[in-house]
């Protein structure tokens, strides 16, 4: 049977927000929208338009909103618990399709705003709970700006043959908190 290829030129697609390397913190919504014509100089109805939202961690994606039929416009938000890696992103993937079913995808990325957390304790090389894992103070960890985080330390700790007890954070917050 004979291949039969389609000749055309596909719709022309522009994705006005976010903005390409835009940036996000934990917390905030994003707004994306994007327009498209045919051929003819025709825009395209919402109907013409899928988006997906990818969230990528290291070397791999994970899902976020799966693929959303008929939006070329709307919004997401990002969690403020979970993935506290900071080698992450997430991409916006816009399609449009014209009547005759030729299609372009674009996609912007946006990126995290990062942030330091700082730990000191007094005496120094006391250990401290940051998301269940222990560190030794002083340490610097950063973060995704936004990102609830857990913080914790024991009650009673041994260092050089001398207990310490807990007194306070300087935030004044409880023993563990956010």
């Amino acid at each position: 049977a004979p291949i039969t290829i389609q000749v055309g030129t596909p719709p022309t697609l522009t994705i006005t927000s976010p903005v390409n390397n835009s940036s996000y913190q934990a917390g905030n919504v994003i707004t994306y929208s994007a327009t498209a014509t045919n051929s003819n100089g025709q825009t395209l109805p919402d109907s013409a338009f899928t988006t997906e939202i990818v969230f990528h961690h290291s070397t791999h994606t994970h899902p976020f909103s799966g693929v959303l039929p008929a939006t070329r416009t709307g919004q997401f938000a990002i969690p403020t618990t979970g993935e506290t890696a900071t080698d992450v992103y997430y991409t916006v993937n816009i399609t449009a399709a014209d009547a005759s079913g030729l299609s372009q995808t674009k996609s912007v990325q946006v990126n995290p705003v990062l942030v330091n957390l700082s730990f000191i304790t007094n005496p120094s090389n006391l250990a401290i709970f940051v998301d269940s894992q222990v560190v030794s103070t002083p340490r610097t960890i950063q973060s995704v700006a936004g990102l609830m985080r857990e913080v914790n330390v024991s009650p009673m700790q041994l260092l050089s043959g001398t207990y310490y007890q807990f007194d306070s954070w300087s935030d004044g917050g409880a023993m563990k908190h956010l």
